[in-house]
């Protein structure tokens, strides 16, 4: 019986150990006041050339987030209703890569310059597409 108690001790409490270091591999890592995110571009302009009307065409751009704490990118702005966005929804950890594709319709012939202002807690990028439409 001695034995049998000093054994249910035993395996209790090196169960209790065994959980409180598993636990200590799942903790998130903490991001001092001091941490910050920075999107680095690999581009920051893409020009299509010559491309036909009335044909969408897009273009990815890549970043790096080059800071210490996660990226989010909050918003993207186009600079007209001919151009859409998507983008990485998911925060991009540091050292982390994400994308921003840019879409462009062209509705009408000529060159064209176009801005994309990506909003994020790294701070604000201005993108830009052109080309010329035949």
């Amino acid at each position: 019986m001695k034995y049998s108690l000093i054994i249910l001790i035993s395996v209790f409490a090196l169960g209790f150990n065994t959980k409180a270091q598993v636990e200590s591999f799942i903790l998130e890592p903490e991001y001092s006041s001091s941490s910050y995110a920075k999107m680095a571009m690999m581009e920051e302009e893409h020009d299509f050339g010559k491309i036909e009307q009335g044909i969408p065409i897009s273009h990815t751009f890549k970043f790096e987030n080059k800071g210490d704490a996660p990226l989010i990118i909050s918003n993207v702005k186009t600079s007209c209703g001919c151009t859409a966005s998507e983008y990485s929804k998911e925060e991009i950890l540091p050292g982390e890569m994400g994308y921003l594709k840019a879409t462009y319709n062209a509705s009408k012939t000529g060159h064209f310059n176009k801005s994309l202002t990506v909003s994020s807690n790294g701070g604000d990028v201005v993108l830009s597409i052109k080309g010329e439409v035949y």
